[in-house]
């Protein structure tokens, strides 16, 4: 009997827990890669997507993230083809088309170069026209960086990636990126050799300090109702410190394989 009732005990909690599981709606989320932060080849899909999984669970939702070229994860999400996009610095283009969930994270921004080609001690980006930069497609930097593109004071090449571009930089075919310091370091420890990572360095001077967040559409249905469920999750996560030891895993490198 006693036997029969443990039974009965674990099986009425599976179904319990088995039928809130199912009963939890999903939140479909547009990204890109972005090591560490997101990637389909890290743990948890990146530091950032653990975090939004993790808030959303805290308000009671599941989370399918779609794996896209920035580009087109950003373009599909405005369509509201999916439910929101993560995760974008702020611009005032955005604004018009999203709703900004809070900050997940603050992001330096500053300019890789290898160390054998040093850069002058810049006041504005007109300072340093003389060299060749190279720009991630759908990557916002700043407005003046662009502006800078388009009036010809600084000389752009855009490629598909930033692990193509940290490519470029090494072969010296360009002399400088602009990258996250904390992704910058995350994408050239996974992608190449210590000994080639060391001959890259960054600028001191930081082009950017840019927080990070979740985007929502304007035009989604849902979007105001799935913004208070992340914010509120999120708010949870940080109260109970397990947003800490998730920056302290991204600090560390724990999100690699």
């Amino acid at each position: 009997m006693k036997n029969y009732l443990k039974v009965l005990v674990v099986l009425s909690v599976w179904l319990y827990v088995s039928s809130h599981v199912q009963a939890m709606e999903t939140v479909t989320i547009a990204t890109g890669e972005y090591p560490p932060f997101a990637s389909k080849s890290l743990k948890h899909n990146g530091f950032t997507s653990q975090v939004v999984v993790e808030a959303f669970k805290k308000s009671g939702y599941k989370v399918a993230f779609k794996f896209l070229p920035w580009k087109r994860a950003l373009e599909s999400t405005k369509a509201a083809k999916y439910d929101a996009t993560s995760f974008w610095f702020v611009t005032e283009e955005k604004k018009q088309v999203f709703h900004y969930s809070d900050a997940i994270f603050e992001e330096k921004t500053a300019f890789f170069h290898l160390k054998t080609k040093q850069l002058p001690n810049w006041n504005k980006l007109a300072d340093l026209s003389g060299f060749k930069f190279g720009a991630t497609r759908g990557y916002s930097y700043t407005k003046e960086f662009w502006e800078a593109a388009k009036n010809g004071v600084l000389k752009i090449e855009e490629a598909s990636s930033d692990k193509t571009n940290f490519k470029k930089l090494l072969k010296e075919r360009i002399d400088i990126f602009p990258s996250g310091i904390v992704v910058g370091y995350g994408i050239l420890n996974q992608s190449f050799d210590n000994a080639i990572v060391s001959k890259l360095t960054y600028h001191p001077k930081i082009l950017r300090k840019s927080t990070t967040h979740v985007l929502f559409p304007k035009k989604g249905p849902k979007s105001q109702k799935l913004l208070k469920a992340f914010n509120d999750g999120l708010l949870k996560l940080r109260a109970d410190g397990l947003y800490d030891k998730y920056e302290d895993d991204l600090l560390e490198g724990r999100y690699k394989k």
